[in-house]
């Protein structure tokens, strides 16, 4: 488990740095404005993914031991074409997208679509390592390309330019994903019932349920800054969040080895000790490195981003308390999805996604972009608050249990084995 852990660290590490790249590139090329409608093109691609995974993302992991892994891959698959064409659709007709932006949307969504499906097919067969791979592609193969073109090419960059990379890097990463998982749909059984595909979709309505309201939790703002004060302005915040939700690596990386190892663990104690576990590393580092961001200056994410991009700090103070909240957060929510208890993190992303509507809509166009970083941070507040209620409830323990053993954080996670 811990070689496991060290790898997806790595590996969302190596993510991490690639993708402050990526922004880093796209800011100095494009300015603020473009890094803005970039912001809201992959806001509308998550949405799109959302439906997509619900009838596989994790789902698949879930469900992967039990049943005909081959035909399941398959129902992912026209299932993910279905839904990129209908939600694409619906948000061309609600004006939420630009009619010149929907085939690349479709396009890229539809491909990010297919490498989750093959990735969380690598998780539930404890493929870690080959998963983390596929994960390190995604953003380098993107900064690779936008390098080399820059450099080598006499080429127009623009937003249309840089949506082309993305489409062409991702399809390269598809055929790398299922090349990976080839030998596990070979090696299927022959029998599947379809309630078992009725199942799945059950399940994946309420991951993504869960998941949908979490995107309004920390995206729905974006919507309200583009329409009140402009592309500009949202190209600048969303820098300085893509920057703060970087810290996540260790988010991620806990919960990802976390949930695995839960999908796979019998005993209910067992369960819980991982999951305080792998929470407390989770909040100790991320907090460790979001004070380490705090002490960079201004002055030199100005020299790195350009003179558009001041002032930055005002937003990483502001969302911050966001990120370590969902560092916590997020690890009870897995412990929640392992166990299919995908109620009560549906109820717990619900009262984010209510405070954080209801308060954006009031602070932010009265009082600045500033206040949407303070409207999640207060609606990941709610959330985590909830969610450890109920992990007390459900499993007879007190909520002092997630800080009554901070010290275990320093032990080697074999010991958790």
């Amino acid at each position: 488990m811990f070689r496991n852990f060290i790898e997806t660290l790595f590996s969302r590490g190596f993510s991490a740095i690639t993708n402050f790249g990526i922004i880093l590139f796209t800011a100095r090329i494009l300015g603020a404005e473009g890094r803005g409608e970039l912001s809201l093109f992959f806001l509308n691609i998550g949405i799109v993914v959302i439906f997509q995974n619900i009838g596989s993302g994790s789902a698949i992991t879930y469900f992967i031991n039990k049943g005909n892994l081959k035909r399941i891959w398959i129902y992912s698959f026209f299932w993910c074409v279905i839904t990129t064409i209908v939600i694409s659709i619906l948000l061309l007709v609600n004006k939420l997208i630009s009619p010149s932006h929907i085939l690349y949307i479709s396009a890229i969504s539809f491909l990010l679509g297919l490498i989750s499906n093959n990735q969380n097919i690598l998780l539930g067969k404890e493929q870690i390592r080959q998963m983390n791979w596929v994960e390190i592609l995604k953003s380098f193969i993107v900064l690779l390309a936008l390098i080399i073109f820059y450099l080598f090419f006499d080429v127009k960059y623009n937003v249309q330019f840089v949506f082309k990379i993305y489409f062409f890097s991702y399809l390269v990463l598809f055929f790398f994903s299922f090349f990976l998982i080839l030998p596990f749909l070979k090696n299927g059984e022959q029998q599947e019932s379809l309630l078992k595909y009725k199942t799945i979709l059950k399940f994946g309505i309420q991951i993504q349920s869960n998941n949908f309201l979490q995107l309004i939790n920390y995206r729905f703002t974006y919507y309200i800054i583009e329409y009140f004060y402009g592309l500009h302005a949202l190209g600048i915040i969303s820098v300085a969040i893509s920057i703060a939700e970087n810290v996540w690596i260790i988010t991620k990386s806990t919960s990802t080895v976390l949930y695995s190892k839960l999908l796979n663990e019998i005993d209910s104690k067992r369960k819980i000790d991982l999951t305080v576990y792998f929470t407390n590393i989770s909040v100790f580092y991320s907090t460790l490195l979001c004070l380490i961001l705090l002490c960079v200056p201004d002055s030199l994410f100005s020299l790195f981003f350009g003179k558009e991009f001041q002032n930055l700090s005002i937003y990483f103070i502001s969302y911050i308390p966001a990120v370590i909240m969902l560092s916590f957060f997020s690890q009870i929510n897995h412990f929640f999805t392992a166990k299919n208890q995908n109620l009560i993190n549906i109820k717990a992303t619900g009262l984010g996604a209510i405070t954080t509507i209801i308060f954006s809509l009031i602070f932010v166009p009265n009082y600045g972009i500033v206040y949407a970083c303070i409207c999640i941070s207060i609606s990941y507040f709610f959330m985590l608050i909830f969610l450890i209620r109920q992990f007390s409830f459900k499993n007879s323990v007190h909520w002092t249990i997630f800080f009554k053993s901070y010290n275990n954080i320093f032990k080697s996670l074999d010991k958790h084995e």
